[in-house]
């Protein structure tokens, strides 16, 4: 059976800092064999995710995410602004992805906020029993 990988490339992000960071070369997928092949190049060393998202916005596949340069992690490479990344098609549960055609989107210049405490109570936090994400990003804590 033949999937149809149409790709469209975003460039979105949290650009506090976007006259440090920019791109060098801007993201481009080209079809490479069964999969996608994605490129682009980066001014300066930041972090940056790289996500596979459906024709509805929903993301499909967390392709790579972390902070580019000496110690970029698997699969970016190591003491390189420029990078190249194979999608194979699957989803993230290692399926063939769902709901094309499909987007690529190259964030740049990341940062994690706390966006707001509920339920403290000024006690020690205790055993963690869980934690989950929600649907919206949110990220809970069992306890």
């Amino acid at each position: 059976m033949r999937r149809a990988l149409i790709l469209t490339l975003l460039l979105a992000g949290s650009f506090a800092g976007a006259a440090e960071v920019r791109f060098q070369s801007p993201p481009k997928a080209v079809r490479a064999g069964g999969g996608m092949k994605i490129t682009f190049a980066v001014s300066a060393p930041t972090d940056v995710e790289v996500a596979i998202l459906d024709a509805k916005g929903k993301i499909v596949r967390h392709l790579a995410a972390g902070l580019l340069g000496k110690n970029a992690p698997r699969p970016f490479k190591k003491n390189s602004l420029a990078q190249e990344l194979i999608w194979d098609g699957d989803d993230d549960a290692g399926k063939p992805a769902k709901g094309g055609p499909f987007r690529v989107r190259v964030n740049l210049g990341l940062k994690t906020r706390l966006h707001k405490i509920i339920g403290w109570s000024g006690q020690k936090l205790g055993q963690v029993n869980g934690f989950v994400s929600g649907p919206d990003g949110t990220f809970y804590v069992i306890h």
